[in-house]
């Protein structure tokens, strides 16, 4: 009886979404042969039911992938190291995040979750979930780079020296005026296994400390370093 709901459910959202998921694939830039895919890639977990967790873990595979592929033919003199540093900036949570936002894709997720907290967790996995998703439904690798590549050009300056992440950049600013290293401590994670929030506590000598959330601890440790950093810049000037 309770599949039997959780079925009429769903049978129900997507008809009264039939218009708008037409407007989001446009949006996308590919229409699925086979909904099917498109609806679990934008089905949270919260809802209940077949979420779109094993379409994120194809997903983050596939996006690393073709974005190595796609750096290694740009940068044909780049180094391994300068090579990785471009490819974590790319697929990083909040890359993923921010373009995850210009598909406007929050709107169209099948999602309990309200908390603010969350909101990059979700929307990033749910684009991860779309990549693996397209794959599956066209299983053609040159239409996924393609569309993958489309979502991707705000990121992408051939001009622009490697990305420096906001840990790298604290760590030298700090060496450069001979202070000690920020400590890195977790305050707090909560949210469900599958979706944790991670409360990162960076601080520096003095005492100066600086929180930030995200969805891993390497992105919550990230955004603290990148608060620090501005903290620091703003002094200097």
């Amino acid at each position: 009886m309770k599949n039997q709901l959780l079925l009429e459910k769903r049978l129900k959202t997507v008809t009264l979404s039939a218009g708008r998921l037409l407007s989001f694939q446009k949006k996308v830039g590919y229409c699925f042969k086979n909904q099917q895919f498109l609806h679990q890639a934008l089905w949270h977990s919260s809802s209940g039911g077949k979420d779109f967790e094993r379409l994120e873990f194809l997903g983050d595979r596939v996006l690393g992938a073709v974005m190595s592929f796609w750096l290694y033919g740009l940068y044909p003199k780049a180094c391994e190291g300068e090579l990785t540093k471009r490819l974590a900036f790319l697929v990083s949570r909040g890359r993923v995040y921010e373009v995850g936002r210009s598909l406007h894709l929050e709107s169209f997720l099948y999602t309990e979750k309200k908390q603010e907290s969350a909101r990059m967790t979700i929307v990033s996995n749910a684009c991860e979930a779309l990549i693996g998703a397209i794959y599956l439904d066209c299983l053609d690798w040159k239409i996924l780079a393609d569309v993958i590549k489309e979502w991707w050009k705000p990121f992408m300056n051939l001009d622009s020296q490697t990305p420096v992440d906001s840990k790298s950049a604290l760590q030298e600013l700090l060496q450069k005026n001979k202070r000690p290293l920020p400590c890195y401590d977790i305050e707090s994670v909560s949210g469900p296994s599958h979706s944790p929030i991670f409360t990162i506590k960076v601080v520096l000598d003095g005492g100066a400390e600086f929180l930030a959330q995200a969805g891993s601890k390497q992105e919550a440790q990230q955004q603290a370093a990148k608060l620090a950093l501005d903290f620091l810049q703003d002094k200097e000037k």
